[in-house]
């Protein structure tokens, strides 16, 4: 990605999707979507995404 990172090699986005939905706190990790609001669970389809906003919101980070 050609955004600002938000950590070494991950950043914190919103997602937002085709269906006009914004699923926020979502980590991207060396390009990789590992997490959804601190879930594992990815509550959408890479696909459907529209835009990512960077947000460096650390709570979405787990410990």
């Amino acid at each position: 990605m050609a955004l600002p990172e938000s950590g070494m090699g991950y950043w914190v986005v919103d997602v937002h999707t085709k269906k006009k939905e914004v699923f926020r706190r979502v980590v991207i990790d060396s390009g990789f979507i590992v997490s959804a609001d601190r879930s594992q669970d990815i509550p959408f389809d890479p696909e459907d995404i529209v835009s990512l906003d960077v947000t460096h919101d650390r709570t979405a980070i787990v410990r």
